[in-house]
């Protein structure tokens, strides 16, 4: 490179060409730049950023780590340039419509036979199997197909397993950028997994994770349908809720866990309410009058202080709570700068700039956040390759043969753990017996989701037999999973440093709620309280005017954040498994639900320092201006993505002749003209040049046989001993070569620990 910077980090020396736009693209080369990758971005000539969808000082986000190259790509030199670097290159990232990068030249088939150790990803809105492949793949057209704008008509009742709001049939527009996010980290994960595999044979690999599919982990698990499923829990029985405190500001608490409840009871003071009934876990399980009592008496309780007292008192005695923040006010939190969860840069254009800090890291071989590049230039040197020479083809499931152990609970981290699982380890799930759990989250779907694929065995950590079982099976195991606190290893036997000297090889993945470091390192989380936390909640779910007391509100109404933070626990589990490969370091790896938090709202979470303060933009829920909307048809919503010079095709195809210009008179002018057609008329004729259209998908029957998912080959259907036929979605990772796989729907909670007690 003519002009370089010293590289560092786990990713030194691993070479990237980034030909996105927009977020997708640019994120998951973001996320290898953090790690020390070295990463070009492909610019179109004289590119402001507006072209390519990367304008404004999010820009100091999505481009930091990387210099640009600008080459015109219809042209032979800028081809034969972009050539001359591919050959040089490990990765390629893009995320254009199937079919442009071969048009210009440069697609799969091309740049490989150039350079077999490639791994080629590519993050379309819709995939080149889907028939909605030409379509363009707008983030609010993706969202709107794959079911996050949709509400139901009809409110779900207070154990509701997600905390549904419904909006009364009428769709909302959700303005995070959840489809890009979900796409760039799984594009990031799948580069990590085509890699670990090009370690064995030195072949790279196409990947593809569209951005349609990529928003099957982020509803997934609601979408999951079974054909006997358990009553649901009474989540909300042990005061899970949003409360109005002392000086009218908000705070969230997430009690599942009995345990966490009693937290709450003794740093409050409040045994004296147990004369009532209301500290009986049996009651409040099982007479919805006694948990209805107890909320207003917390609705009472929390008035009586303002919010930070509370979140000062209640959080150091381990109840998972928090104030209700802004996007700003969680940049500004000193902890969260402290912890690398927020980042500081100085950038090009903007100066001080405060955004998502490294969404990973490694223990041994820390990430590095650098700015964008300012100087020249011109490529790259050739230089030797990380991988093996390429030899025979291995095509097997690239964690073929791989050990792993899941002593996690809930959502976020099981999520991992079956994505590793998919990538083709042997993951054993290790949990204490459900039945004496004492908890309000008994979901069937949270089981027989996470844990597909996987063994089950119930082992008490809490005993000496069980932590010598587990130092059994840790002895031949490649990777222990966990999402419980750090405080707490030493004394159910998950110390590193224990578990290594009968393992030195051993790798880690810790995945928690604001990082291991900072002070607020030990606090409890759950997903919905980080939405809360990190400004999600105040800019999505109008908790601001929701009544004290009331149910929390997830918007879309799924666990996304959990899923998001899955998947990045994930990549940071790859990264470790490479390096150990590479360079024989055994280390954690570590992935927090802040840091996914902070990815899914990226276009609100990059900001100039003085500018943190600034006044939160109230949220339009029919979208973000004219021509990216939810628009009305006859029967049913669609949502419009188009650009400006498309506005004169759209007016025509919709009859509309002598308009006159203006926002307000282009939103009726279209309103008017959608109200007369149909939802199949809209998609048929109004799919043109940039402009999209989508119908609003219902969930309601998104996972049936002939629907969305079903006509692209994504669904799965297994059998349960409990539950009977249970319908999901396959993986969504798309690795050409090394393909992954589905694992089995697990049986019933710890039916193999005999079976795997046996072998230690």
């Amino acid at each position: 490179m003519a002009a370089t910077h010293q590289q560092s980090g786990p990713l030194a020396g691993l070479r990237v060409l980034d030909f996105g736009h927009y977020y997708a693209g640019p994120l998951a080369a973001t996320l290898l730049a953090d790690q020390g990758a070295e990463v070009i971005r492909i610019a179109r000539p004289h590119d402001d950023g507006v072209a390519s969808g990367l304008s404004g000082v999010v820009n100091a986000f999505l481009l930091r780590g990387r210099p640009a190259i600008e080459l015109d790509l219809k042209s032979d030199a800028g081809r034969a340039r972009a050539l001359a670097l591919i050959d040089e290159a490990d990765v390629l990232i893009e995320n254009f419509r199937p079919g442009v990068m071969v048009r210009l030249g440069l697609g799969d088939d091309v740049c490989r036979a150039r350079n077999p150790g490639l791994v080629y990803c590519s993050l379309p809105g819709f995939g080149a199997a889907d028939a909605r492949a030409s379509m363009a793949g707008w983030e609010g057209v993706v969202m709107a197909a794959s079911c996050a704008y949709w509400r139901p008509s009809v409110s779900r009742d207070s154990s509701s397993m997600f905390f549904d709001v419904a909006a009364n049939g009428v769709p909302k527009y959700t303005p995070l950028p959840l489809a890009s996010a979900f796409a760039g980290g799984l594009g990031a994960a799948s580069i990590m997994a085509a890699l670990v595999a090009r370690q064995r044979d030195g072949l790279g690999q196409r990947v593809e994770v569209p951005l349609f599919d990529a928003m099957l982990e982020a509803n997934g698990v609601v979408a999951t349908t079974i054909e006997k499923p358990e009553a649901a829990s009474p989540i909300l029985a042990f005061g899970t809720g949003l409360y109005t405190c002392a000086d009218g500001r908000n705070i969230a608490m997430i009690d599942v866990q009995f345990r966490h409840f009693e937290a709450l009871v003794d740093a409050a003071g409040l045994r004296g309410w147990a004369a009532d009934g209301l500290l009986d876990y049996d009651r409040l399980m099982g007479e919805p009058e006694i948990a209805a009592e107890l909320r207003r008496r917390l609705v009472v309780l929390f008035a009586t202080r303002p919010a930070f007292e509370w979140e000062r008192l209640l959080r150091p005695a381990g109840v998972p709570m928090g104030v209700v923040r802004t996007t700003g006010e969680f940049l500004a939190e000193p902890a969260m700068i402290e912890a690398g969860v927020v980042g500081t840069i100085e950038d090009r254009s903007f100066g001080r700039v405060r955004g998502p800090g490294a969404a990973v890291r490694l223990s041994h071989t820390p990430p590095v956040v650098r700015a964008r590049w300012t100087a020249a230039i011109s490529g790259w040197a050739p230089c030797a390759r990380n991988a093996i020479p390429a030899g025979k083809p291995d095509n097997r499931p690239p964690l073929a043969g791989m050990v792993v152990l899941d002593l996690t609970r809930a959502l976020a981290a099981p999520t991992c753990a079956r994505m590793l699982g998919e990538l083709g380890a042997s993951v054993t799930k290790v949990e204490v017996d459900p039945a004496t759990i004492k908890a309000s989250l008994r979901e069937p779907a949270l089981h027989l989701y996470t844990n597909r694929g996987k063994r089950g065995a119930i082992l008490d950590l809490k005993t000496e037999a069980g932590r010598a079982h587990l130092r059994k099976l840790a002895a031949r195991a490649d990777l222990i999973v966990t999402n419980t606190l750090s405080a707490r290893h030493g004394e159910l036997g998950l110390g590193e440093d224990g578990l290594r000297a009968d393992n030195p090889g051993l790798l880690f993945t810790y995945l928690n709620s604001y990082t291991t470091s900072g002070p607020w390192a030990q606090h409890r989380g759950y997903a919905e309280l980080l939405n809360a936390v990190s400004g999600i909640a105040a800019r999505t779910s109008f908790w601001d005017v929701l009544p004290s007391g009331a149910p929390p509100g997830n918007d879309p109404p799924w666990p996304y954040t959990d899923s998001m933070a899955g998947i990045l626990a994930t990549f940071a589990t790859l990264m470790a498994v490479y390096l150990r490969t590479r360079d024989g370091i055994a280390q954690r790896a570590e992935a927090t639900l802040a840091g996914a938090a902070m990815l899914e709202q990226m276009n609100f979470a990059v900001r100039a320092e003085e500018n943190l303060a600034d006044p939160e933009v109230p949220l339009d829920t029919t979208g973000q201006s004219t021509l990216q909307r939810l628009y009305r048809a006859t029967d049913g919503y669609v949502f419009l993505g188009s650009v400006v010079e498309d506005v004169p095709g759209l007016l025509g195809r919709l009859g509309i002749a002598g308009f006159v210009p203006g926002e307000v008179a282009l939103i009726g002018a279209i309103e008017a003209g959608l109200a007369t057609r149909d939802v199949g008329w809209c998609e048929t004729h109004l799919n043109f040049g940039k402009t999209a259209v989508h119908r609003v998908q219902p969930l309601t029957g998104f996972f049936d046989k002939g629907g969305p998912v079903d006509r692209l080959g994504l669904l799965v259907t297994h059998y349960s001993e409990e539950n009977g036929v249970v319908v999901t979605q396959q993986p969504v990772m798309h690795l050409r070569r090394t393909p992954i796989v589905s694992g089995r729907v697990p049986r019933p909670f710890g039916a193999e620990t005999a079976e795997v007690l046996g072998e230690d």
